[in-house]
């Protein structure tokens, strides 16, 4: 089932009421009815992303035949006993993904699908808890909304209200939902060429295949690089500095983020985070100094500023060195920067540990309609 956003909130409502209305009413004559209804609604048809600025890159012969990839994010809504109860499901998915789930339930073939999509889209069955069902009724609890329907088709009657001349930011609540546990497990690190005039990102998985993104925010007028990293693959890709200076900013699934800034002539810091495996609400980073210096360090929250005070830390030369960070405040999100001299690194993201956590707190408040808006926070210190 599709939803269209021209058809109105409330034409979309009635239309999506009638098929759990009519679920119900076979309770009566069926003993199934609701019980094994699963309703998707997608919003997949006719999205385009926003307008951008002219295509600088053209389209080469050997690139044709490559992975087409994934559009512009939307919502999606999935309603079954299976999925009820208000969870949030981050996993990404795409309008194939509906086909597997039929073709995993039923058995029904869907071989016009890709490798590539299979890899790194899923399958939608992490929407649903299939060990727990809740099948109460509950479409009779739900408020008659035909008063506002018939409001809303009025409209269509009346001239359209002219735009503001401010834009105003839309702003999301704030808030947590409880959220599926996900299947990624993607670790970034960076490292100085020195010689070369060059930095290089080593991306490695050990869960399913993610798609990360590195953007040079020396370049933003080049297109981003996109890397797919399989389960235990392991991925590189180097960068050319700017005399010296270097700023990779990475995003993937679910909010994983790392963010590298600094120079050549900085001391080499080799950062990785894990779960700690004594406990499932800590991190454990694990700080690597190849340097043949002692390495001095700021570690300092980011968003979660509730989460642990700064720590000073100093790495010595050749050493590695493991740091706890409580995240119990924060459900496992983490939002760490590591300063030094010269440099800077921001490990961001939720750390998995297959069981089920929370949406992240750190989401809410206004949007940011331009890109020169300043972020909400530059992070602490000099670069």
């Amino acid at each position: 089932m599709e939803s269209h956003r021209l058809a109105g909130d409330f034409r979309r409502e009635r239309r999506l009421f009638r098929p759990y209305a009519a679920a119900r009413a076979t309770v009566a004559r069926c003993t199934r009815g609701w019980r094994v209804c699963r309703c998707i609604d997608d919003y997949h048809r006719r999205r385009l992303p926003p307008p951008s600025g002219a295509k600088q890159n053209v389209d080469l012969p050997e690139f044709r035949g490559r992975p087409y990839g994934l559009g512009p994010r939307v919502p999606m809504y999935v309603i079954s006993p299976w999925s009820r109860g208000g969870w949030v499901d981050s996993q990404v998915y795409d309008h194939t993904s509906v086909l597997r789930l039929l073709e995993r339930r039923f058995g029904v073939p869907a071989p016009e699908i890709t490798p590539w999509r299979r890899a790194v889209c899923g399958d939608l069955s992490n929407a649903f808890d299939f060990c727990n069902s809740d099948a109460r009724p509950f479409a009779a609890a739900l408020p008659d909304i035909s008063a506002a329907a018939a409001r809303a088709a009025a409209l269509r009657e009346h001239a359209l209200p002219p735009l503001p001349a401010t834009l105003q930011p839309p702003e999301q609540p704030f808030g947590v939902r409880r959220s599926r546990a996900l299947p990624y497990r993607p670790s970034v690190a960076l490292a100085h060429l020195p010689k070369r005039g060059k930095v290089t990102l080593r991306m490695t998985n050990a869960g399913a295949a993610v798609v990360l993104h590195v953007y040079d925010r020396f370049d933003l007028a080049a297109i981003p690089r996109r890397y797919t990293v399989g389960n235990g693959a392991a991925v590189e890709g180097t960068w050319t500095t700017y005399d010296g200076r270097y700023d990779l900013w990475l995003i993937g699934p679910n909010g994983f983020h790392r963010h590298y800034r600094g120079d050549l002539d900085a001391a080499p810091l080799l950062a990785e985070i894990a779960q700690d495996p004594d406990d499932a609400q800590a991190l454990c980073l694990t700080l690597r100094n190849p340097g043949k210096r002692p390495l001095h360090l700021a570690l300092e929250p980011g968003a979660y500023t509730q989460a642990q005070p700064c720590q000073h830390l100093t790495v010595a030369a050749g050493v590695e060195h493991r740091v706890r960070w409580s995240a119990t405040s924060t459900g496992g999100w983490h939002d760490l920067w590591l300063v030094q001299d010269g440099a800077r690194q921001r490990p961001a993201g939720r750390v998995e540990t297959g069981k089920p956590g929370i949406s992240d707190p750190a989401l809410g408040g206004p949007a940011r309609l331009y890109p020169d808006d300043p972020p909400a926070s530059d992070g602490p210190g000099p670069a």
